[in-house]
């Protein structure tokens, strides 16, 4: 039987690719699934394309739609914001009066090092042996205060959690409305818009990422292991899903992106000087993963579990169309 789904951010990027797979495996469920979006004009092409669907209108903001939403259904997956507190207590307060099933979306920004942990060598989170230390992060860590919402709710109530925590994601959506991520995708067009390569500085920052259709897979192994009832994933407590495909070194990646933009024709030079200090403001757009060197993340639970093995090609083979795509995007002429 086709379960009763609410979901939020399915016009964005991950939530808008997932619910892309979600219809061409089970087309049969549109009529049962219900999609918070913020108004009638973003809303056109979801009910234009998948005329089943039923869609709300409204913001993260407006908690009584949320709860009231999350009240109706038997699982809510939060693709949303992973920040914001109010939106994650009033879809608790929904679910726990009538139990169901909470897969939320977080990030591997939670697994930052902070100050107060002290760690002066490079800290390795997994999400088998060293759970806890995924679901126990310090209250100062990205996305934590919504993490802790969603903990919390598993442990005084009768709603089953699961809390799916995806690195950098890079490939091109599948959704209706952003199809875009942020990090490498930024990184190019700061290259591109400079007119010239560079590296970030003389220590080569690294961090984790994850194809996005890789991470769209979990996400539905999840929804259709709830659907029977929890099957072999963990949940609540033990709900903490790491997600990942590897490593890249910053530098590395935006050596790559200037070697292909300088084989595109886009840039004068394939050399990648080090960015002076002045114009390291830029880079917020990239985010602050740029700058850590002190956590890395090994995703095994989904594996383990339910079997789930990243399928695509790695971040640096996906450069060309990172780069082709922000081309398109910014309209950058060859030089």
């Amino acid at each position: 039987m086709a379960p009763k789904l609410f979901a939020t951010g399915t016009t964005g990027y991950v939530g808008g690719d997932f619910l892309a797979l979600l219809l061409e495996t089970h087309p049969e469920w549109a009529i049962h699934i219900t999609c918070l979006v913020r108004d009638q004009a973003r809303g056109e092409s979801p009910k234009a394309t998948y005329p089943g669907l039923r869609l709300v209108y409204g913001t993260l903001d407006d908690g009584e739609i949320l709860e009231d939403e999350a009240a109706k259904a038997e699982i809510v997956l939060h693709f949303a914001s992973s920040d914001h507190v109010g939106a994650a207590e009033a879809i608790s307060r929904g679910l726990r009066k009538s139990g169901g099933y909470w897969i939320h979306t977080s990030g591997t920004d939670v697994l930052f090092l902070q100050p107060s942990e002290g760690h002066k060598d490079v800290k390795t989170f997994d999400d088998w042996d060293g759970i806890k230390q995924c679901t126990g992060r310090p209250d100062s860590a990205p996305h934590r205060p919504v993490d802790k919402v969603v903990l919390a709710a598993a442990a005084s109530s009768s709603i089953k959690t699961a809390i799916v925590c995806p690195s950098l994601i890079y490939g091109e959506g599948r959704g209706l409305g952003n199809r875009r991520s942020m990090q490498a995708y930024e990184l190019s067009r700061l290259i591109l818009e400079r007119g010239a390569g560079f590296v970030i500085g003389k220590e080569d920052y690294m961090w984790f990422n994850v194809h996005i259709y890789d991470l769209s897979r979990l996400y539905l192994s999840l929804l259709e292991a709830a659907v029977a009832g929890g099957g072999k994933a963990s949940w609540n407590d033990e709900g903490y899903y790491l997600v990942e495909n590897g490593e890249h070194r910053w530098n590395e990646l935006a050596q790559e992106v200037t070697n292909e933009a300088h084989k595109q024709g886009l840039i004068k030079s394939a050399e990648a000087k080090i960015l002076e200090i002045e114009e390291k403001d830029k880079l917020k757009a990239v985010g602050v993963a740029l700058w850590n060197v002190k956590s890395r993340a090994k995703a095994i639970r989904a594996s383990r579990l339910l079997g789930w093995k990243p399928h695509e090609r790695s971040l640096m083979a996906e450069v060309p169309d990172i780069v082709g795509s922000e081309v398109k995007r910014i309209g950058i002429a060859s030089t």
